[in-house]
């Protein structure tokens, strides 16, 4: 996310303007973003903290989503072994249908829902 941001800039503007290209929102990140990600980038480094994850861990993603890319979701499931689940959900994008303002969960929607539903009852 923060890549080619130039830090700086959003230090003395106070904030970011990130387009939404899903909704067309523009959405305004407060300086307070960074300074919290920078104090605490060790904790948010997600994928180097997953050897430390004793839990099961469920991935659903999108086969058409546009945000964030199917290898991510592989990779971090693969990460985790046999704690790693993954399940994808066809046709879906990263809102897995969903729109903004809300009109009802599309079927993606409801697929992944029931996959997340099952997965947490089975393992929590």
């Amino acid at each position: 996310f923060w890549e080619g941001v130039d830090v700086e800039a959003w230090k003395r503007k106070g904030h970011l303007e990130v387009l939404n290209t899903r909704t067309k929102q523009v959405l305004r990140l407060d300086y307070s973003a960074w300074e919290d990600y920078d104090r605490y980038r060790g904790i948010y480094a997600f994928e180097r903290r997953l050897p430390a994850l004793h839990a099961r861990a469920l991935f659903v993603h999108g086969t058409e989503d546009v945000a964030v890319p199917c290898e991510a979701s592989k990779r971090l499931a693969a990460r985790l072994g046999e704690r790693g689940a993954l399940h994808w959900v066809k046709g879906g994008d990263h809102a897995f249908g969903a729109s903004f303002p809300f009109q009802g969960p599309s079927a993606a929607l409801g697929e992944a829902l029931g996959v997340t539903a099952f997965f947490l009852r089975a393992n929590v």
